[in-house]
């Protein structure tokens, strides 16, 4: 049986959340532009594997 939790951030104005948030994208920006490159291909072709599968 699959389980979903849901994290509910109580911290005033979403603090917790906005700065995960603004940590996380510099980061994925970061990741991205590094998954071009030629030596990164096959673990950006396993990533988009594992996006998939979760997807199904």
């Amino acid at each position: 049986m699959e389980r979903l939790y849901w994290v509910h951030d109580r911290s005033p104005g979403q603090t917790k959340t906005r700065q995960l948030i603004d940590g996380a994208v510099p980061l994925i920006d970061r990741l991205v532009a590094l998954s071009r490159l030629r030596v990164l291909r096959p673990v950006t072709r396993q990533v988009l594997d594992l996006i998939r599968t979760l997807r199904h």
